[in-house]
């Protein structure tokens, strides 16, 4: 059984930290710390929030397998939510790096300083211990298996094989059966028999079942639950948002 999307409830989040930062953090931040909260994590969760509210439209509406340009469509949009997700984590890092001088002096063109910049980072969590924000430290630290999860599809995303949403799943019958047909729609078509073969190319088309689901390519094939894997990933990242939005710049 798949999961619905929670659209409303993730909607409602990025609202409330949108929020926080409005009339909470943005009057305490420093220069540095506001660039990379007000044009970094909002225009990135401004995003996040189209590539939900598009999921759960398109999701909602499909009845049986997606067409090549429908799953063509969803598939960036998850990439982009992932890819999103991922550097909005970045940019609150940088945020406190700023806020709370972790490091000086900062420079965002340094590779070494680049690599320190990870919220779930070693030297990061380190670095905000010896300044006094302990509390924050442990609840990043109680994500971080969250975090090496979901690194697990992001990263391969980002740099190799990108996110799939999947027309359709087969299976071996409708292999089988989509050969055949596939066989008889070229025949078709090279003896001129237009509209015959494309009859016949479009049943093929038709076999198989959506699933409202994404594969992701590692060292194997891994099929998750699309809903189900965004309610997951956005619950935790709301969680470390809003405590760095919460603890840190107030």
């Amino acid at each position: 059984m798949f999961a619905s999307l929670n659209k409303d409830q993730i909607i409602l989040d990025f609202a409330n930290l949108k929020m926080t930062y409005l009339i909470r953090v943005s009057q305490n931040a420093c220069d540095g710390a506001r660039k990379h909260l007000h044009r970094g994590l909002l225009v990135r969760v401004n995003m996040m929030e189209e590539s939900i509210v598009e999921l759960y439209r398109e999701l909602q509406a499909a009845n049986g397998p997606l067409s090549s340009y429908l799953a063509t469509r969803l598939t960036p949009l998850i990439n982009a939510y992932y890819l999103n997700l991922a550097g909005s984590l970045d940019n609150l890092a940088w945020a406190i790096i700023y806020q709370h001088s972790l490091c000086e002096p900062v420079n965002e063109e340094n590779f070494e300083l680049r690599k320190f910049a990870q919220l779930l980072g070693k030297g990061f969590l380190s670095a905000l211990t010896d300044k006094g924000l302990e509390e924050l430290c442990q609840l990043i630290r109680s994500k971080h298996k969250w975090y090496r999860e979901m690194k697990e599809f992001r990263d391969p995303a980002a740099h190799r094989i990108p996110i799939l949403v999947p027309c359709s799943l087969y299976s071996e019958a409708d292999v089988s059966e989509h050969r055949r047909l596939d066989s008889e729609a070229t025949e078709l078509l090279a003896r001129g028999e237009h509209r015959e073969g494309m009859t016949t190319w479009r049943k093929a088309n038709s076999l198989g079942q959506q699933m409202p689901v994404f594969a992701s390519e590692t060292s194997s094939l891994q099929i998750y639950d699309l809903a189900g894997r965004v309610n997951l990933d956005h619950e935790n990242w709301n969680a470390l948002a809003s405590a760095c939005l919460s603890i840190a710049f107030t």
